[in-house]
């Protein structure tokens, strides 16, 4: 959705009022985060779903968010969208970003991973 600001903007007596129009957008933009932290919370439930079914295994990224999907209700006009969303997710918590949830690795043997269903890394020999 695309707004304007001259659609947005709050008009008292044909003018732009400031200060009504900043807290129709502060209103907006509260609510707008909001919806972002459910909507966050919903993919990280539904990509733990899909861990969760696969304890332990290493799951290349097209099958993770093809799982993942279902479990978000796509429909053909959101799953572009939902696929960003699980893959930003994904890549925003792993290898030492954010929580550092995930561990991805490329080549053979690679996928995505849940660390805390990874073995723990034994002390190099000295």
């Amino acid at each position: 959705m695309q707004i304007t600001l001259s659609t947005y903007a709050v008009r008292k007596d044909g003018a732009i009022d400031v200060q009504a129009t900043l807290d129709k957008f502060q209103s907006d933009l509260e609510q707008f985060i909001t919806v972002q932290a459910a909507d966050e919370e919903r993919v990280a439930e539904a990509v733990h779903a899909v861990f969760d079914k696969n304890l332990g295994a290493r799951i290349n990224m097209p099958y993770l968010v093809g799982q993942a999907l279902p479990l978000l209700g796509v429909t053909s006009s959101t799953q572009k969208a939902l696929t960003e969303r699980v893959l930003s997710y994904v890549r925003s918590n792993a290898d030492g970003k954010g929580a550092n949830l995930f561990s991805i690795e490329k080549g053979k043997g690679g996928g995505c991973a849940r660390t805390a269903d990874l073995p723990a890394e034994s002390p190099a020999a000295q």
